[in-house]
């Protein structure tokens, strides 16, 4: 990333490049950028070597690539050699110094005097033999002689160029280390920044989804960040020498795709119908196309749109500019400063490319015009946090009553229960006791797949989840009364027909929902259902300055034991068997019996069933067809024929390996356990 070339007038001819006059303790670093001598497809490691084998090189500039030059197509391998001319002084006194490496594509090795010093993976012959990977590097040495050769072995089968890109640095050991820790600082300041800002943006966000801008521009730094780390000194690489030489480079590719979107949807949040509908739709489909050509192909393909992903940054630029200059010119709030953030992060954009491609500009420097847009926001946010606080102040008074009476917020179905019209009737203590039907729901392994996810992502997950459970529990009469993290309790005044339909519907909800995962890339998940009926009493606790609804039964605690089952039982409803009866049909749902079950914090046992007509098409079919067995099977468990228990279960585990509970049942057969918990 900051690997700026020297200032020091030397340069490379026929291969030599003479340093004699160069002074080390008091110059400064230069870059061995010039003509090199290359042998194609020859992996050499001294003049010997190639004098030996009577190869004859072509000269190249470097930095440059081979196929560029016309030496060679993109894939295949190559030694570039250069003889450095070496003040004597400097072999006399010892003098330490040091070459700062850089990364070639996509793999090479660095020889002195015929020894290797330096490798960034490990250049081959052959796709096969080939390992790639960036990484710079530095190493110190005292020259044992005046004339010192350098040899380059690299090789590319994993990319759309072949080539050095990055021409090593020599200088003292005391310059270079400093340029190196330099620049690994700067990394690391400006990586700090961004995910500071990322943390700070979402963080927004979570507290109040409203502020989508906030989103956006979170995102805007963490897909930077993602850029920071595997370009330059490549710090990820170094943090983890196992990372996949293609994951590393979807880290540097996918930005290029997801910034653009990002930044549009950040602009036209934060100035609404400015931007061109259409262009806001041609720019996200784009990026989501390119994102999935990044994500999707091998790298040696999709860095051969580089080029296009290049343009199609270039080009959404335009539109953004514009609708910033229009929104200063209808004096938006905040516009001018973000015009002036925008102009430098897009004058870095461009150096960058051109620098890619090897045209203009010396180093990496969309992090810093990135550094420079958040300053911009930084000093928007202090404004705008210095004018809100202003108008709190004004309305404190009124919202003051207002927040005491929403402080108290409950459903309306509860209300109803409570017989009370209006959030203002709830007092303290109020209560009523009836039989109402509970239904838990909870996601299983959720905190797993969380740890995965940052804190706004999981705010989104959940809520695209609960978006269509919800629905489903309303439809049927209940209410859902808590959120304990991701489970859910709701309750049905009605029927048991009810909630045991609304587990159904949101058992074929989670399908369809999984069904959008998958298409997305996203994790799908399963989830747990308990019912259980009985009397209960439903309130309010607390006091004066805080309330919560609650309900106080033995049915709650039941019904959350039912639904933790699942774990064991697989997904379905889990119900008590002595329930069907108060079903209007029970013959309008399948169902099949778990046996006698003693639940945790029960003296007595109770039978248990599962209600399986959830279940996506193919599950259910295959409980279906395997009931027959299945009810032979659990009356030979709960009479204790644990042998004939165990081959029944078995065989409907070998013709439905995906049934947990008969992987269950046949376990505890063959352990001739007559309790399952």
């Amino acid at each position: 990333m900051f690997c700026i070339e020297s200032l020091f007038a030397a340069e490379a001819v026929g291969g030599v490049i003479d340093l004699s006059g160069y002074d080390f303790d008091r110059e400064q670093t230069v870059s061995l950028s010039g003509e090199w001598a290359m042998f194609p497809r020859e992996f050499v490691s001294g003049g010997a070597d190639a004098a030996g084998a009577g190869l004859e090189p072509v000269f190249q500039r470097l930095p440059g690539y081979w196929n560029d030059a016309g030496t060679m197509e993109s894939r295949g391998w190559a030694t570039y050699s250069l003889t450095l001319l070496l003040p004597e002084d400097a072999v006399r006194q010892g003098t330490p110094l040091a070459f700062r490496f850089s990364d070639s594509i996509s793999a090479c090795s660095y020889w002195i005097d015929g020894e290797l010093v330096f490798s960034s993976g490990l250049p081959g012959m052959s796709r096969e033999t080939e390992i790639p990977v960036f990484k710079p590097g530095v190493h110190f040495f005292t020259p044992k002689s005046a004339r010192v050769r350098l040899d380059i072995q690299a090789s590319n089968f994993h990319y759309r160029v072949g080539g050095v890109w990055l021409v090593p640095v020599i200088g003292s050991a005391g310059m270079v280390a400093d340029e190196w820790n330099r620049s690994t600082q700067t990394v690391l300041f400006l990586f700090g920044a961004l995910m500071i800002m990322m943390v700070y943006q979402i963080a927004v966000f979570s507290y109040r989804h409203k502020e989508l801008s906030a989103l956006w521009f979170g995102l805007i730094c963490l897909t930077i960040s993602m850029r920071i780390l595997v370009t330059g000194n490549c710090l990820l690489q170094q943090w983890v020498p196992g990372l996949h030489w293609e994951i590393a480079r979807r880290f540097e590719f996918l930005p290029m795709a997801a910034a653009p979107v990002f930044f549009t949807l950040f602009i036209d949040e934060l100035f609404p119908s400015l931007l061109n509908a259409r262009v806001k739709k041609a720019i996200a489909i784009a990026g989501a196309f390119f994102a999935c050509v990044i994500a999707v192909l091998p790298v040696e393909y999709s860095s051969r749109y580089v080029i296009v992903f290049q343009a199609y940054i270039v080009l959404c630029m335009f539109p953004l500019l514009q609708a910033l200059c229009l929104a200063a010119v209808r004096k938006k709030s905040g516009s001018g400063w973000i015009i002036i953030g925008f102009l430098a992060l897009a004058a870095t954009v461009v150096n960058d490319i051109l620098f890619s491609r090897m045209i203009f500009g010396f180093a990496y420097l969309l992090s810093f015009g990135l550094f420079a847009f958040i300053s911009t926001q930084i000093i928007l946010l202090a404004r705008n946090f210095t004018l809100g606080f202003n108008r709190s102040e004004r309305f404190a008074l009124e919202l003051e009553a207002t927040n005491k009476s929403f402080s108290r917020f409950v459903p309306k179905q509860f209300l109803e229960l409570l017989k009370r019209e209006r959030i203002v009737d709830v007092a303290l203590g109020d209560q009523v006791e009836r039989t109402l039907t509970v239904l838990f729901s909870d996601i299983r392994q959720f905190t797993t797949i969380s740890e995965r996810m940052t804190p706004g992502e999981n705010f989104a997950f959940l809520n695209a989840y609960l978006e269509r459970i919800g629905p489903k529990v309303r439809e049927n009469g209940g209410f859902i009364d808590k959120y304990v993290g991701d489970a859910i309790m709701a309750l049905f005044p009605d029927s048991l027909d009810s909630a045991v339909r609304a587990g159904i519907e949101i058992q074929r909800e989670l399908g369809c929902f999984n069904e959008a995962q998958r298409g997305t890339g996203k994790p799908e998940i399963e989830i747990g259902i308990g019912i259980h009926q009985d009397l209960m009493a439903l309130g309010t606790i607390g006091e004066e300055g805080r309330m919560d609804t609650t309900v106080i039964a033995d049915a709650v605690n039941l019904a959350s034991r039912l639904e933790a089952l699942s774990k064991l039982y697989g997904p379905g409803i889990i119900m008590l068997e002595s329930l069907l009866d108060r079903l209007s049909d029970r013959s309008a749902f399948g169902y099949r019996s778990m046996g006698s079950c003693r639940i945790r914090g029960k003296r007595e046992a109770f039978t248990l069933v599962q209600i399986y007509d959830g279940l996506c098409p193919g599950r259910r079919e295959k409980i279906a067809a395997n009931l027959p067995d299945w009810n032979l099977a659990m009356a030979a468990f709960e009479d204790g024929r644990y042998d004939e228990a165990k081959a029944l279960f078995g065989a409907i585990v070998d013709r439905d390996s995906d049934d947990l509970a008969a992987t269950y049942f046949y376990i505890k057969s063959s352990e001739d356990v007559a309790e399952l918990v």
